[in-house]
């Protein structure tokens, strides 16, 4: 001990620990004086890594705030199959709504359950009873950025949906309008692949 100095120990090529013949870790190397290499497992006994940078690299380890701010492209889609079970969904977070819906048969969740069959029951439709003005709303657990959205409906031409448009909201309030498309632009289902039709 000097005072209230730490130790310090100056070497030309780095101070390596080693321990039972296996390589520990190494401070400072000869090619890189302020690097250090970790050999093993790094147990944090419940602490914390802070001061993290924002990530540059590939193999670089990302910070809470990088994480939590970065938008990713989720392929697979962001909502998942809602299930209908006794008044409410399996999956937390997501609360689907509708204007209005013509029976019990055709819940508003209907929409989002990804199990599609033109009919009734917990594998068919939304149907509204209304035939204008009506909507149907899904609310995120969390702030989505839109990239892409996949529309399907029936395939008869009396019940297409020919004027509609998407709209947004990060209030449940204020609703922006997202996308419009010309007018007729009709929602249809062709061989089980969801389409838009002009």
């Amino acid at each position: 001990m000097f005072g209230r100095n730490p130790v310090t120990i100056d070497t030309d090529h780095g101070f390596l620990v080693r321990t039972r013949d296996e390589y520990v870790c190494e401070l400072g190397t000869t090619y890189d004086p302020s690097e250090i290499i970790i050999y093993k497992n790094l147990r944090m006994n419940s602490s914390r890594i802070t001061n993290l940078p924002e990530p540059t690299l590939p193999h670089e380890v990302a910070n809470k705030v990088y994480v939590d701010s970065n938008q990713r492209k989720i392929l697979q889609g962001y909502v998942p199959n809602l299930r209908q079970r006794g008044g409410s969904n399996d999956k937390f977070g997501f609360n689907v709504t509708a204007s209005s819906c013509r029976s019990n048969y055709f819940l508003p969740i209907h929409a989002f359950n990804g199990l599609y069959s033109e009919g009734e029951g917990v594998h068919g439709e939304w149907v509204t009873s209304e035939t204008s003005n009506f909507w149907l709303q899904i609310k995120c657990p969390d702030l989505v950025r839109l990239w892409r959205i996949a529309l399907r409906g029936r395939n008869s031409s009396t019940e297409r949906i020919y004027r509609w448009q998407l709209e947004g909201s990060t209030d449940g309030h204020n609703f922006t309008t997202i996308f419009d498309p010309p007018n007729p632009t009709y929602i249809f289902m062709y061989l089980g692949a969801p389409l838009l039709g002009m």
